[in-house]
């Protein structure tokens, strides 16, 4: 499933760079401003009106994906101004803690630290992977990162938050 969505995603960017043949100028189809405009609730690592933008769909506890952040990451560092980063959650459903993870990083990022609980998140994978009550363990990271835990917890445990990395897959 991970390849074929990495398979899919370079599918997707090759196909979307390509002049569209019923057009004779360089604006972008409807769809594919859909694509790669940001929406509300999106996050963004990077210049969110770049020209350049990659929608990456992932899941915390996925090995590729967490092979794969370091190089997106420095994508964004080193393109700066003209690059933008559109994460979105693709939690798979054999992996136990990709949910929790997800929900992590989301109530991380209501308090502004969404990347950086994405960074520890993935960073530390191979201490969590694959087992059930994840949960203490993104706590932990949450006060290592100086949040407010009790909102951290509720943020976490929402209707809203959960919401949100549901919303993400449908359109993936």
């Amino acid at each position: 499933v991970v390849i074929l969505i990495i398979l899919a995603s370079i599918y997707g960017i090759v196909a979307l760079s390509r002049p569209s043949p019923n057009t004779n100028n360089n604006e972008p189809t409807p769809l594919e401003t859909a694509l790669l405009t940001p929406a509300l609730g999106d996050w963004v690592g990077g210049n969110p009106l770049a020209k350049t933008v990659l929608v990456e769909y992932s899941d915390f506890e996925c090995p590729a994906c967490a092979t794969y952040h370091p190089i997106v990451k420095k994508l964004v560092e080193d393109l700066g101004d003209n690059f933008a980063l559109v994460y979105r959650h693709f939690p798979l459903p054999q992996h136990l803690g990709a949910k929790p993870a997800a929900y992590a990083a989301e109530a991380a990022g209501a308090q502004g630290k969404f990347w950086e609980m994405a960074d520890m998140i993935f960073e530390n994978q191979t201490k969590w992977e694959g087992r059930r009550n994840v949960e203490k363990t993104f706590e932990e990271n949450a006060t290592t990162l100086g949040l407010d835990l009790v909102k951290f917890i509720a943020d976490r445990d929402s209707k809203v938050t959960k919401d949100a990395v549901d919303a993400d897959k449908p359109e993936a």
